[in-house]
């Protein structure tokens, strides 16, 4: 009872809605009894073969709680207790796993994903029957309207040949009138043409005339312009030679007075040349005589 207390009062905590409906709530001695009973009929079901897939399911759902309450290795803390609820715990698991095939075992009998599918296919086969039905009357009406269509076209073609016969007749009435005008309108243009080639060459002559006249006003111009630009070019290189011969004249002068400087300096350097060659020879004969003083 103590080890199902653990399960059984927290479920009932999380399931007021459902507990608010019985007179009192169950104690785990009375959930105890309850997951006995199922195991039992359940496994008798299993056992005799009788709505297998029901029994495996109840057992399945029986075991869960079962596992958890008795087998809650997580919370012992010797480890010979610890490892011996393990081993519970992991072949609860197993046996859960063998109900769950037995309750999805169908023992060869279609399934209802089966009976899903078989139905799925009977009503598209009783579409496409109905189609064949439509399109078979989609098609007898299509027959009605072609001969209709038929009949119209033969009716068209009737009036169509009345009206090319009248058409002609006016096509030829209108050609005639048609030809008439385009005499008179080519005898107009002839006209009219003869008049226009005859302004035209008077124009052209005119035109002529002027452009000659504008030819020898421009002529006249340019040759004054080039008389008056060969002037100043003239002028101009008046003026720059006349510079040229200031500035060689200038430096010429600066030329000159640069020599006399240079002339000026060549004698002076001359003249302590010469100076500085007198006492040279002063002083080699004073060391000569003193060469001979030391001599004797």
């Amino acid at each position: 009872m103590e080890q199902a207390r653990p399960v059984v009062e927290p479920l009932a905590e999380k399931a007021p809605e459902v507990l608010s409906a019985l007179e009192s709530p169950p104690d785990p001695a009375t959930m105890v009894k309850v997951d006995a009973a199922v195991k039992i009929g359940a496994g008798t079901l299993l056992a005799l073969g009788k709505a297998p897939r029901l029994a495996s399911a109840a057992l399945a759902a029986s075991l869960i709680p079962t596992t958890f309450a008795a087998h809650a290795f997580w919370n012992e803390e010797d480890e010979s207790t610890k490892a011996e609820q393990r081993i519970q715990f992991f072949k609860n698991l197993g046996l859960l796993g063998g109900l769950m095939i037995a309750s999805a075992d169908t023992a060869g009998k279609p399934s209802l994903a089966w009976r899903g599918k078989r139905a799925a296919r009977l009503a598209a086969a009783e579409a496409e029957r109905k189609i064949a039905e439509v399109s078979g009357t989609a098609e007898r009406a299509s027959g009605t309207v072609s001969g209709k269509t038929s009949e119209l076209a033969g009716k068209a073609s009737g009036v169509t040949s009345e009206l090319a016969g009248k058409a002609t007749g006016t096509a030829s009435a209108l050609a005639g009138v048609a030809a008439g005008s385009v005499s008179a309108l080519a005898a107009r243009a002839s006209a009219a043409g003869s008049e226009l080639t005859k302004a035209a060459e008077k124009k052209a002559a005119k035109l002529q005339h002027r452009a000659t006249k504008r030819a020898d006003k421009l002529r006249k111009t340019a040759a004054k312009r080039a008389a008056k630009l060969s002037k100043q070019a003239e002028a101009r290189a008046a003026a720059l030679t006349d510079l040229a011969s200031a500035k060689s004249a200038a430096l010429a002068d600066r030329a000159e007075a640069f020599g006399k400087g240079a002339s000026g300096i060549r004698d002076d350097v001359a003249g302590k040349a010469a100076s500085f060659g007198g006492t040279v020879s002063d002083a080699a004969k004073d060391a000569s005589g003193r060469v001979k003083a030391l001599a004797r």
